[in-house]
């Protein structure tokens, strides 16, 4: 059907009928530009529609703001749902690909690319805009035979409009929590880190609590000078125990920040074990150290 009409609100097309009911229609809308079916007289909006300029495809709506869009005021009418029907134990699947290059001539994604995005949005009086995220990510250069990746949470503070990252389950499936609060959790079979310093052989050696909260170290050779990096922030109790091998053979000298029982550090094992504990609530200003054993056999 041609219209030759002005005004930008012609909408030239087909009407199907059935036995002389209306029962659809195919229809272009020179106000939105878009090429449109309709399925029933009174709605407004159409059942799919596809944008003469970009081919992107709505459904219930003229104006999708992106290649596929689906409008309505209920679940029922804006979900997508996706549905498998099969004998064996396999899913139904959403797939998220990328891939540099262009479609005819593809190549490896490389470090750091991401390879999948789930957003969240909401309207804000004046537009929409994202509150959390899903997103997927390359962690190396991918070959035929690397393909590591890792997966990153983010959410919106109240008050706020700017999205924190959350979490991340790392490519060897260490999961990276940002010093976010894990709340009315129960533990089961854990472990913790053990941060092997070996023999230290004197002079000045760091424990960085980001290297595990156990401890274990070698005293020999000459006066050793311990120093203790990256706790947890003021207001959160962080605490790491430390398993010091003949501690009594030389000198060892603390932060003095550390604070002992009756302000005397304790006398330590020339040959042996001795097993000691250390904690702060104020970001390493203050540390309290504290002997769990002493000669442990």
């Amino acid at each position: 059907m041609n219209n030759t009409g002005t005004g930008g609100v012609n909408s030239p097309g087909f009407e199907l009928y059935n036995e002389g009911v209306w029962n659809g229609g195919l229809f272009y809308r020179e106000a939105e530009n878009v090429v449109s079916i309709f399925t029933s007289l009174s709605s407004t909006a159409p059942a799919f529609a596809i944008t003469s300029s970009n081919n992107y495809v709505g459904f219930g709506t003229y104006t999708p703001t992106y290649k596929i869009e689906s409008s309505g005021n209920s679940l029922a009418t804006s979900a997508i749902c996706t549905t498998r029907y099969s004998s064996d134990n396999a899913s139904p699947s959403i797939i998220l690909r990328k891939s540099r290059g262009t479609e005819s001539s593809k190549t490896s994604i490389s470090n750091g690319d991401y390879t999948g995005l789930l957003v969240s949005q909401g309207y804000d009086g004046s537009a929409f805009a994202n509150s959390s995220e899903i997103t997927f990510q390359a962690s190396e250069n991918w070959t035929g035979s690397a393909h590591g990746c890792e997966i990153f949470f983010y959410t919106t503070d109240n008050t706020t409009t700017t999205q924190d990252i959350r979490l991340k389950i790392s490519h060897n499936g260490t999961f990276v929590f940002y010093d976010n609060i894990l709340q009315q959790s129960v533990l089961k079979d854990y472990g913790e880190t053990v941060n092997v310093l070996g023999d230290l052989g004197g002079g000045t050696d760091n424990i960085n609590l980001e290297s595990g909260n156990v401890v274990t170290a070698t005293v020999s050779t000459s006066t050793q000078t311990f120093t203790f990096s990256n706790p947890s922030v003021s207001g959160v109790a962080c605490s790491f125990t430390l398993i010091l091998t003949n501690g009594g053979s030389q000198t060892v000298n603390w932060p003095a920040s550390v604070d002992w029982a009756g302000g005397t550090p304790p006398s330590l094992t020339a040959s042996g074990v001795d097993v000691l504990r250390f904690t702060t609530v104020d970001g390493g200003t203050t540390w309290y150290g504290f002997v769990l054993g002493i000669d442990m056999k």
